[in-house]
């Protein structure tokens, strides 16, 4: 399941690869996008859930964004009511440790970009081999 805001072509090769990963693995696996206008839009029908299905949710720079959008608590409290009501096994979130609201440029974002950078490039220079594929990311 993904829920996409805007593109769904990056989101549709991200299927494409977990589903063939997982049938690597001899899983089955569906993977379908939901798309949305809001993240607030988000509703339980809109998944197309079996009984006892497991759902995984990925999500990168939600939060980020939540608070770049000014949403306010009580719409969290809504998406985090959704999620739970969706048969949730895993959650993995991937978000900035950054100060990246600031308005001064220099003193603070500019700083705050190198350190997530550079902790960006350690990591994976850490967790893959020189050699592999997967290390040069098409973005």
């Amino acid at each position: 399941m993904a829920i996409r805001i805007k593109s769904t072509e990056k989101t549709k090769k991200v299927g494409r690869r977990l589903k063939s990963f997982a049938q690597s693995l001899n899983m089955y696996f569906s993977f379908n996008i939901v798309m949305a206008e809001d993240i607030l839009d988000l509703d339980k029908d809109l998944f197309q859930l079996d009984a006892g299905e497991a759902v995984a949710v990925y999500t990168t720079y939600t939060l980020t964004a939540m608070i770049e959008l000014d949403i306010r608590i009580e719409n969290e409290e809504l998406l985090m009511k959704l999620i739970r009501n969706i048969n949730l096994h895993v959650v993995i979130v991937t978000e900035i440790e950054a100060n990246s609201n600031s308005p001064i440029f220099v003193d603070d974002l500019f700083v705050e970009a190198l350190f997530y950078y550079s902790a960006f490039f350690e990591f994976l220079a850490d967790c893959m081999r020189d050699v592999e594929k997967n290390r040069v990311l098409g973005v």
